[in-house]
């Protein structure tokens, strides 16, 4: 009864650490995510994992700032790069696609 209880407390530790760790390495990209999700954090002690915290919040920021400063977005890009497509054409794109240069001769091809 004592191991069980053990280990439930154990699982909830682990995920609870587990939150706190996602909360600040949820800015970086999932290939980085990965790495820092493969710590045993079962297996640190309450001062070596705020220990450990503390380094990773400041890795976190120093890749987040160096990202930034270089032009680095991470996110997924916007389809339409963030504009708003029209649904119809303008006058202008009318007029273009009608214009045609060299029309062909009745029955004959236009290329």
């Amino acid at each position: 009864l004592l191991e069980r209880i053990g280990r439930l407390e154990t699982s909830k530790t682990t995920e609870t650490r587990k939150q706190q760790l996602n909360a600040i390495i949820g800015k970086l990209p999932e290939t980085t995510r990965k790495a820092y999700e493969r710590l045993p954090l079962d297996k640190y002690s309450d001062e070596e994992f705020t220990t450990m915290l503390g380094e990773v919040t400041t890795e976190v920021e120093g890749i987040v700032d160096e990202t930034q400063a270089r032009g680095g977005v991470f996110g997924k890009p916007s389809a339409t790069g963030g504009t708003i497509q029209q649904t119809e054409l303008t006058e202008a794109q009318k007029a273009a696609i009608a214009h045609r240069d060299g029309v062909p001769a009745s029955g004959t091809q236009p290329f």
